[in-house]
């Protein structure tokens, strides 16, 4: 009796266990089908949010480290903080061992209810590819995942002119646009008073603040000094300044200079390159930060931080003693006075001898002012229509932006100082018969303006999304698409090739859970979590 009794209870324990281990099952392919999912990045089309398969690089030069690439493995590296080129590999410097691309966690939940909860303009999306067949990087099948970053949404007009998005809603578009533009498979073309009416709608599409911070990129950090070639770095403007420049500290002890005595960062030529690609960049950006640590020791005098953009130099003018600040704009090309923008605006005074992180960003048309990462001012949304933005990119295309720190009536000290450049999404692209991989693939937009890009803008309907990549130059995205998969063919609507249609959303990447991993013991796994690098994605 004991034995059946013990053989009973067995049978119901691996019962359980069973029941168990299917309902574990069953609930987590409930929540990866529902839920959260995880994905592998393999390319770098969103570097630096997110790498691929990658090497890290510690310049030689100036000791910044960066991630490279390698969809093609590179023989030489360009530092995007001194410009210099390091082989990657000598006979007195092995290889790096590579690293696998950051693996992320993809909410899919909110994209599935829709509503309040669909895609946002700048979410990072994870999207089933909408074409097929051959591509310049080889066969796609439509159930490819890929990950890019959301420009457009359904009823937009978008159109990219000096790497920035221009937006209207399609409903405030002449009907006879709207027809032109919204025409399958590709827009039909504009006339000159069509195209006019369109430029006075097209507005500049801010990012969004969380967006913004992961997008900046490095132009030059101070704390890396070139040791071998210096070509890059701060120097005064002027003979027998008051600022003292040395490594990474910079002092200007003036309690009577008046005007003010200046530093200007020099030996950069602010192009959109990538430390992740070979090579330099090919177009200037203009839309920058500057970033330092300020401690204000003595005097009443004024703090100056300056960016140029097209042919107007900003300045922001902060007092420390008085908690006083105000902002101008001076022409580069005439001799007009400086104009004021906006009212003059206060803060509580700093402290002597505190340090305060100040930044101020000239980025999509609009200046801000931070102090310790809170905004202390920003100008009104700059109505800039798509008019001047052509007109300006096109006559100043080949002028570096100035960046100048400016100081009178005081003595103070700057540390870590950096400047940043923004994204620059490329707007004079074509659609090729050769991809970046070197692999050819005819096709019957080739030549033809890349979708999106300038004087070629498109209209996305009810339930159509336009991405891009980080990566503006490496990044196969929503301008560069030419053909729709056989899964997009028997539509209603007929598939429009350089969108995502709605049910090719899977959801937004939100975390990086294993960006890649310590090697121990001689060991060529990853093995040990860099908790370090571990990230929400903006």
């Amino acid at each position: 009796m004991t034995d059946q009794t013990d053989a009973r209870t067995s049978f119901v324990h691996v019962t359980e266990t069973i029941e168990s281990v299917l309902i574990a099952l069953i609930l987590a392919f409930v929540f990866r089908a529902f839920m959260v999912e995880a994905f592998v990045i393999p390319t770098g089309s969103m570097a630096p949010t997110l790498y691929g398969a990658h090497i890290n690089h510690i310049c030689t030069n100036c000791g910044y480290s960066f991630a490279v690439g390698l969809g093609a493995v590179p023989t030489e590296v360009h530092c995007p903080n001194c410009d210099w080129i390091d082989p990657v590999a000598s006979d007195a410097r092995p290889a790096p061992t590579a690293d696998a691309g950051d693996r992320i966690l993809v909410l899919k939940w909110p994209y599935a209810l829709g509503g309040a909860l669909a895609p946002k303009r700048w979410d990072v999306v994870v999207f089933k590819a909408p074409f097929g067949g051959p591509t310049y990087y080889g066969e796609r099948d439509g159930q490819t995942n890929y990950i890019k970053r959301l420009a457009g949404l359904p009823g937009d007009v978008i159109e990219i002119i000096d790497g920035d998005v221009y937006a209207c809603r399609a409903d405030a578009v002449p009907e006879s646009t709207r027809l032109k533009l919204a025409h399958a498979p590709q827009p039909e073309p504009l006339t000159a008073e069509e195209r006019k009416e369109l430029n006075n709608l097209l507005r500049i599409a801010p990012k969004t603040p969380e967006a913004q911070e992961a997008l900046w990129q490095i132009v030059y950090d101070a704390d890396y000094q070139p040791t071998r070639q210096r070509t890059v770095g701060w120097q005064p403007t002027i003979d027998r300044s008051a600022w003292k420049v040395a490594a990474r500290t910079m002092q200007f002890d003036g309690l009577h200079v008046d005007p003010p005595h200046f530093i200007e960062l020099t030996g950069k030529d602010f192009r959109d390159g990538y430390g992740y690609n070979e090579g330099g960049g090919r177009r200037i950006v203009s839309d920058l930060r500057v970033k330092a640590v300020l401690t204000w020791h003595a005097g009443d005098g004024s703090i100056l931080l300056c960016l140029s953009k097209y042919k107007d130099l900003y300045t922001v003018e902060i007092s420390p003693a008085n908690g006083v600040g105000r902002a101008w704009r001076t022409s580069l090309v005439d001799r007009q006075a400086p104009r004021q923008i906006g009212p003059v605006w206060n803060f509580r005074a700093w402290r002597q001898n505190a340090p305060v992180e100040v930044s101020f960003a000239n980025v999509d048309h609009q200046l801000t002012v931070r102090f310790d990462d809170a905004v202390v001012w920003q100008s009104d949304p700059d109505e800039f229509p798509t008019t001047a933005a052509w007109a300006l990119a096109q006559d100043y295309a080949s002028e570096p932006p100035l960046v100048r720190i400016g100081a009178e009536r005081l003595r103070t000290t700057l540390c870590h100082v950096a400047v940043h450049r923004d994204v620059y999404y490329r707007d004079d692209e074509f659609i090729r018969t050769r991809g970046s991989s070197g692999r050819t693939v005819q096709n019957e937009y080739t030549d033809r303006r890349a979708w999106a890009s300038r004087d070629n803008p498109i209209l996305l309907r009810h339930n159509e999304y336009f991405v891009m990549g980080d990566n503006s130059p490496q990044s196969y995205d929503s301008r560069l698409w030419w053909q729709a998969g056989e899964h997009l063919a028997d539509r209603t609507e007929p598939y429009r090739v350089g969108t995502v249609p709605a049910d090719q959303m899977i959801g937004r990447a939100f975390f990086v859970y294993w960006p890649n991993g310590y090697r121990i013991f001689g060991t060529s796994l990853p093995v040990v979590p860099n908790i370090g690098e571990m990230r929400w994605i903006r």
